[in-house]
């Protein structure tokens, strides 16, 4: 009969020694369940913190661009076929790319 045991690799340790350190709080701090697991969240909170706002503002820094950019595209290629012949032709919905004649 061939036996399967947990693989215990830094993560299985990391979670023992956070259960350690929570029972220590409780029995040799004498704090309280509720306090330490008060106490624990706002461990958590602040460690968590900077990376959830991190992942927050790359995304909203992403989309800023996006936005931007695509925004000055738009208008740096109308403003440019005014000035060509040919201008905006009827019915085309490109780039902007596709609508330029030098005169």
């Amino acid at each position: 009969m061939e036996l399967n045991y947990v693989s215990t690799d830094i993560r299985y340790w990391a979670a023992m020694l956070g259960s350690a350190i929570g029972d220590l709080l409780v029995s040799a701090w004498h704090i309280g369940l509720a306090s330490a697991s008060i106490g624990m969240m706002a461990v958590l909170a602040l460690v968590l913190g900077p990376r959830i706002r991190a992942i927050f503002a790359a995304q909203a820094l992403y989309w800023v661009t996006v936005v931007v950019v695509r925004t000055g595209g738009s208008d740096a290629s109308n403003d440019g076929a005014a000035g060509l012949v040919g201008g905006h032709q009827s019915g085309s919905h490109g780039t902007g790319a596709d609508r330029f004649a030098f005169r």
